[in-house]
């Protein structure tokens, strides 16, 4: 017999991200599927973000590796900051699951092994502490009626 009763129905969803390449494909892919609204942190602010109708957040917006460079700090105001303001104003407003695309840069560099959800992190620069630091915050904020999944 299967239950049904934990399981939330994600038809109004949120993306960040919407831009960039997982974001375009989403979109274009589930846009039948899903009523879907784009935030951007670059022209939105979350003052003015309703999440009231919001089942799900697809966070997908970060801060990735820069040629130039950015610093540990840049990093840190969007890819950690960012994401739980966002993730907080979140629970506050009933949103029943938060999505959060992370990287395997968490782990660390290259490797010739396969990594697991055992596999120890050991990231080596400020894109990938952030990511880490990200996940590690947002499952402090999961309980029975707001689920955390990280990508």
């Amino acid at each position: 017999m299967i239950r049904y009763s934990k399981i939330r129905i994600m038809n109004n969803l949120l993306i960040t991200g919407a831009s960039g390449f997982i974001g375009q494909y989403f979109i274009k892919k589930y846009s039948q599927t899903y009523s879907i609204t784009a935030f951007s942190f670059l022209h939105d602010t979350l003052d003015t973000l309703d999440l009231k109708s919001t089942n799900t957040i697809l966070h997908l917006s970060a801060l990735v590796h820069q040629m130039g460079g950015a610093s540990a700090e840049e990093y840190e105001r969007i890819n950690v900051t960012q994401t739980l303001l966002l993730a907080r104003k979140a629970k506050e407003n009933g949103v029943g699951h938060f999505v959060f695309m992370s990287s395997v840069k968490v782990y660390g560099e290259e490797s010739d092994g396969v990594y697991t959800e055992a596999s120890q992190c050991h990231p080596q620069d400020a894109y990938g502490v952030s990511k880490l630091k990200a996940e590690q915050e947002l499952l402090k904020l999961q309980d029975e009626n707001f689920k955390i999944s990280i990508i």
